[in-house]
């Protein structure tokens, strides 16, 4: 050992500094790569709450601890406790988890369950929920309604590059951009629906064509105030249709909500809202059947 010194000139403060000699370095010890999956199953593809569902799976080493973790659609953790009981085999290497679906995931379908290994997320299984409540259409979506379907007044109206729907149950117009179009791309507005009966239509900037129609009430109201709507929209094809719609809404985790609603031909429509209605699409084929629309 060896002392190194230096005296300040501003005082007699005197700074050492001590060096070992043969003092062993700290040893860098490699981080543990977790196990990798080799198979993980589940018993079941689609579970009702209450049920027990058991998760096998085989690693390609053994591992300390091998947990179950639920996730939503979107990939965020899906918000409640998953109880599960945990049998590893003497190797642990390979293992069986069972778990209650608990009632908190009924509206939540799927779930995906992913394994906690060692902290390293492996695999991915998915698992469809029973829901509580039917559809109003068949095949059924992944989500699960959160309510009973319900039937609500409701006004169609198609245009040469899109379509507005009004839907009483929710107060609301909804305002669909043609996919066709790549500058709106399914693109869908909400508006509140303010029209008061037997006000003035507010004024045209050009009258339509002999084979086209400018909307009135609601419609007329966002679409003639709205120029980015008018121009988007262009001219009605047929004057404005009133019917009965079917309306259905389901969490798909987060802040992801859709709406299922069915238009004056008992077509599926199918709105994605993310705080706010995001985008629109036409449900013609579920997993390649074709949907079927049944009263609501």
């Amino acid at each position: 050992m060896r002392t190194l010194g230096r005296m300040c000139r501003a005082g007699a403060v005197v700074l050492s500094v001590v060096v070992l000699h043969g003092a062993p370095a700290a040893a860098v010890m490699p981080t543990p790569q977790a196990a990798r999956l080799l198979s993980f199953t589940l018993d079941q593809a689609e579970a009702a709450k209450g049920e027990t569902v058991i998760a096998t799976y085989q690693l390609d080493r053994p591992a300390r601890r091998v947990t179950l973790i639920a996730m939503t659609p979107g990939g965020a953790p899906a918000g409640f406790r998953l109880p599960q009981q945990i049998r590893s085999t003497p190797s642990r290497d390979a293992g069986a988890i069972s778990f209650t679906v608990p009632s908190e995931a009924n509206a939540i379908s799927p779930l995906w369950l992913m394994l906690n290994v060692d902290g390293q997320l492996r695999g991915a299984q998915r698992l469809n929920l029973a829901c509580d409540y039917p559809w109003f259409f068949e095949p059924r979506v992944e989500g699960c309604p959160f309510a009973p379907a319900r039937a609500t007044p409701a006004a169609f109206q198609r245009f040469e590059r899109g379509a507005m729907i009004w839907l009483a149950e929710m107060d609301s117009i909804y305002v669909l951009y043609d996919a066709l179009h790549s500058a709106n791309a399914a693109r869908l507005e909400r508006y509140d629906d303010v029209f008061i009966e037997g006000s003035p239509e507010p004024p045209l900037t050009a009258e339509p064509p002999s084979d086209r129609f400018a909307p009135v009430r609601g419609f007329g109201l966002v679409w003639r105030t709205r120029e980015h709507v008018r121009d988007a929209l262009g001219w009605a094809l047929a004057p404005e249709q009133g019917y009965t719609a079917c309306l259905g809404y389901a969490h798909y985790g987060g802040k992801s909500m859709r709406t299922y609603v069915t238009t004056v031909d008992r077509s599926l429509l199918e709105f994605e809202t993310y705080y706010v209605p995001v985008r629109w699409r036409a449900l013609r084929e579920i997993d390649g059947r074709p949907v079927a629309v049944a009263q609501c």
